[in-house]
């Protein structure tokens, strides 16, 4: 009995840190589409690049540390994306030309990856 209750407290907060990601990964798009706005200013611009370094940032540690559970394939992966958006939001501060459409795509598949129930990234 010990066993399926912890087993359901742990699947309680795996289903809690996904639905943490999937409001962070959220936010992140709804930061860009403001700064994507016709009428969208300067400041919601960096806004939305400041925000998504800062996840991204936060993401990639997370999965470097020793201690994270998830599998050494998805680590790499996830890091070589997450080199790359990086890389891409700051060219975008450095030019003002260049859009948000990699950043937001990559954005998206995350999110709705993270919309599937029962998934196991360990």
């Amino acid at each position: 009995m010990l066993n399926f209750a912890y087993l359901d407290a742990l699947e309680d907060d795996q289903s809690s840190a996904r639905d943490s990601e999937r409001q962070i990964y959220q936010k992140a798009l709804d930061l860009i589409n403001e700064a994507e706005c016709g009428e969208a200013s300067i400041g919601a611009r960096s806004e939305a690049i400041h925000f998504n370094i800062r996840m991204w940032s936060f993401f990639m540690e997370d999965l470097a540390r020793p201690d994270n559970a998830c599998a050494a394939e998805f680590k790499a992966g996830f890091i070589s994306v997450g080199i790359f958006v990086l890389k891409r939001l700051q060219a975008m501060r450095n030019d003002p030309k260049l859009d948000f459409t990699a950043v937001k795509e990559i954005n998206e598949t995350i999110l709705a990856g993270l919309g599937r129930e029962n998934e196991n990234l360990s």
